[in-house]
């Protein structure tokens, strides 16, 4: 059975998927143990990737916040399954992204909390080192982890590095000015998925209104953390991004195309960009101690930088990737230069994406054998392989 979702359709029921997803979570019996820490989860319309992720978390004994702004919640007998698990807790709410994890905070009890995005997947033991970086460290409020994308290819799943810019970053100066100049010029995203020590997360997240542009809600979240404390950064991975999937658009939230300079000089969107500043503006002025003044002086600056696209992210590559691409390119040129229509049949991009897999998954193992962390890696992704299988059927 499908369900529809405007232009976005699904299979959520097959026997095979939710065979294996019922299987998966008949006994709570969690092999991973991480009690100190609330994940919560904001899904919205991908449903069977929400399944795999419920699959995944039921063998942790983690406490999980779903909250779902889908036009309507999962089918009956899927929440019957879910409410069978005590850690897990599923809510359904057609409020705004912002709104929905503001509401499941204040339910959290644990000393630590943190976002999953459904079709992502977390590495147990980088959460760990997450945690202790932050007993470490008082002055930080949260503490981010180094990131793998994964994408499937030929019903397997590959990972490959993320980008490098994490790596020794931090923003944790003790003045609130320069933690969040500095947070927002070369801006990296380092806060959406950190952890976070739950009292600083439940303020983050406090009193959100609705913005119909997530570039915003992602900036103001950055704002809110370093107005509230430092981040940090641990070596250790811990973020696995899915590539699986395209973004999909939300009446309430808008859609990627809607970015920051857009939305901040559209007319239709003054109101929410008066509330945006004025929420911001006493924010800082309240929570910061910072004078009327100094508050507009520094909310102007912050603006500036980010439509000034001041802006390094997370996808820098690394020499291998670099080198690879590189070389495929060459192998374009020298051997199929004059085989042009060659060039562009299925059969060859599928040799040379699954060419260009192979090599990046082997200079992963390299580097995951050296720290311990490559029989977890795939761990993960044989069972998230074996999941997709049975959602694509």
């Amino acid at each position: 059975m499908k369900k529809h979702y405007g232009d976005f359709t699904i299979t959520i029921i097959n026997k095979n998927l939710l065979d294996i997803f019922s299987d998966y979570i008949s006994s709570f019996e969690p092999k991973i143990h991480l009690t100190d820490l609330t994940i919560v989860i904001p899904t919205y319309e991908r449903p069977a990737y929400l399944l795999r992720q419920i699959a995944y978390l039921s063998k942790w004994d983690t406490p999980v916040e779903i909250v779902d702004g889908s036009t309507k919640p999962l089918d009956d007998d899927i929440i019957k399954i879910i409410n069978r698990l005590p850690h897990i807790n599923y809510q359904h709410s057609n409020t705004s992204y912002a709104e929905r994890i503001s509401d499941a905070s204040q339910r959290i009890k644990t000393p630590y909390a943190m976002c999953l995005a459904e079709d992502d997947l977390y590495l147990h033991s980088g959460l760990v080192s997450a945690i202790k970086e932050l007993e470490l460290n008082k002055n930080a409020v949260a503490c981010m982890g180094q990131s793998l994308g994964f994408d499937r290819f030929n019903k397997k799943l590959y990972a490959f590095h993320y980008g490098n810019s994490l790596y020794n970053y931090s923003v944790n100066d003790s003045s609130i000015k320069v933690r969040i100049n500095k947070g927002i010029k070369d801006y990296r995203p380092a806060a959406s998925y950190a952890v976070f020590r739950t009292d600083a997360f439940k303020k983050v997240w406090q009193k959100r209104e609705g913005v119909s542009c997530l570039e915003a809600v992602e900036y103001e979240h950055a704002i809110r953390t370093y107005l509230y404390g430092g981040l940090i950064t641990t070596p250790d991975t811990y973020w696995l991004r899915s590539f699986e999937l395209q973004p999909v658009s939300s009446v309430v939230d808008g859609n990627r195309s809607n970015d920051f300079s857009s939305w901040y000089s559209k007319d239709k969107s003054r109101q929410e960009r008066e509330c945006f500043r004025a929420r911001l503006l006493k924010l800082l002025h309240e929570e910061g101690q910072l004078t009327k003044d100094e508050s507009e002086s520094l909310l102007n600056t912050v603006v500036e930088l980010i439509l000034a696209k001041s802006h390094v992210g997370l996808m820098e590559k690394s020499k291998i990737d670099s080198l690879l691409e590189s070389s495929l390119k060459l192998t374009n040129r020298i051997l199929l230069g004059h085989l042009g229509v060659l060039k562009k049949t299925y059969l060859w991009q599928a040799a040379r994406t699954s060419v260009f897999y192979a090599a990046r998954e082997k200079n992963i193992k390299s580097k995951f054998s050296r720290d311990g962390t490559w029989d977890e890696l795939q761990k993960v992704l044989e069972f998230a392989s074996m999941f997709d299988t049975s959602i694509n059927k």
